[in-house]
């Protein structure tokens, strides 16, 4: 088997297939599920599919699963790397579009302005 690139800057950021860009969800989902199936220790595709898990929850039919998955990999990149700017980035996200938790949401966002999290 060819090695896959799972580099982040491969994933889609254009919504193709509709307005909200389901199509190109759903795409980035299947790779980022394979990326953390062959490193379960990638913090960036963790946090990467819980974004990309919010997104699909908020623009799609609000499915449950969805939402749970977008936790679980919020939950795995926590516990892999609290600090890391993408994890924080991806509490935001699911606390905002998931949970309506504007404030949370706002305070995931807000830790960085003093520097103490890590880019990786």
């Amino acid at each position: 088997m060819a090695p896959v690139n799972f580099k982040l800057d491969n994933f889609k950021t254009t919504p193709e297939g509709g307005a909200f860009g389901l199509t190109a969800n759903t795409q980035n989902a299947e790779l980022l599920e394979q990326a953390v199936a062959l490193d379960s220790t990638f913090v960036a595709a963790w946090a990467a599919l819980s974004l990309t898990k919010s997104r699909t929850y908020v623009n799609g039919t609000r499915a449950p699963e969805a939402a749970q998955r977008a936790r679980e990999a919020l939950d795995r990149a926590t516990a892999l790397d609290p600090q890391a700017v993408l994890t924080h980035l991806a509490a935001a996200r699911y606390y905002d579009l998931v949970k309506r938790d504007e404030s949370r949401a706002r305070a995931e966002i807000e830790l960085d302005m003093g520097g103490s999290l890590k880019d990786q």
